[in-house]
């Protein structure tokens, strides 16, 4: 009976083999992994450690982005903008836990059920409302046209924006930067999130998910994935946000640009460049950016749509 049946494992042969399985997959790239970020080992055999894709993430162990995310949600959160980006990340807040104390959008909106909204033409004259209704000082600028101002930006509540565009190469419009960035022959894109001062896409970058654009990319192509980057950077800096963790980035060493609206009658001086059409091909955005469309399309009508 003391001797080991060549049909049963040895005993301790189970646990072994469970070490050694979960040490090779410890091993593995982050890449490798669906779901997860980079991985890095720790001094403790087999424990890994999620190491944050962008410089605004910060690093946990297995244990901690459970504890944290069961902080988080006795934290509410505020958002303002509008569209189908805003809603995704309204949704992806609730459904992970986090209270939503307020949204702010326009009047043609269409929210979710029980989730508070205030339909507004311009959240600044709402300065008040908004800062009673902040539970835990906490807002995001999601796909938002407005220029946040004061006295909003004065009460010490910590706004976050997520910009379709690497900063500060490319501030201001979304829409106007990818155009240009095409016709600048860029390469690589990204969406960033970043605090927001009393500038125009100015304040302390936090986090960066870059993309490259492949040679057959247009207008299109680029706009799509960096929605997509945008909300990517919403979900994995929630809990860090909210825990109040997130913290400034490297500043950039590249040259910054703004493109408002006024850079739309410059556009009239590309037209002869190759890259032009692959700028102007807007595809199922044509009817979301009006102004855009018919400056690309006739160069007199820039005037006009700036007007």
């Amino acid at each position: 009976m003391g001797v080991d049946s060549p049909d049963r494992p040895r005993r301790g042969d189970t646990g072994r083999r469970l070490l050694r399985a979960r040490w090779r997959f410890a091993r593995l790239p982050g890449d490798a992994l669906p779901g997860f970020g980079h991985h890095r080992r720790t001094g403790r055999r087999g424990a890994v450690r999620r190491t944050a894709r962008g410089p605004g993430q910060q690093h946990d162990s297995h244990s901690g982005p459970r504890r944290r995310s069961r902080r988080a949600r006795s934290g509410g959160v505020i958002f303002i903008g509008e569209g189908a980006l805003l809603w995704r990340a309204v949704r992806a807040a609730t459904a992970g836990g986090y209270r939503v104390d307020l949204v702010c959008t326009r009047s043609d909106q269409t929210a979710p059920d029980q989730v508070p909204v205030l339909k507004t033409r311009d959240v600044n004259t709402d300065a008040i409302r908004i800062k009673s209704a902040c539970s835990d000082g906490l807002v995001w600028s999601i796909n938002n046209p407005t220029i946040l101002r004061a006295p909003l930006l004065d009460f010490g509540l910590r706004i976050y924006n997520i910009h379709n565009g690497p900063l500060p190469a490319y501030r201001g419009r979304p829409e106007i930067a990818i155009t240009y960035a095409l016709l600048n022959g860029e390469t690589r894109y990204g969406a960033t999130l970043h605090e927001v001062d009393h500038g125009v896409d100015t304040g302390a970058v936090l986090d960066v998910e870059e993309f490259p654009i492949r040679p057959e990319d247009r207008f299109q192509e680029v706009m799509m994935t960096g929605l997509r980057a945008c909300h990517t950077l919403f979900e994995r800096n929630l809990d860090a946000a909210v825990n109040g963790l997130l913290t400034p980035a490297k500043p950039s060493t590249v040259g910054g640009g703004y493109y408002g609206r006024e850079r739309l009658e410059e556009l009239a001086g590309y037209r002869g460049s190759s890259r032009y059409d692959r700028a102007g091909h807007l595809g199922v955005f044509t009817p979301v950016y009006p102004d855009l469309a018919a400056a690309l399309a006739d160069p007199a009508t820039a005037e006009s749509a700036h007007s």
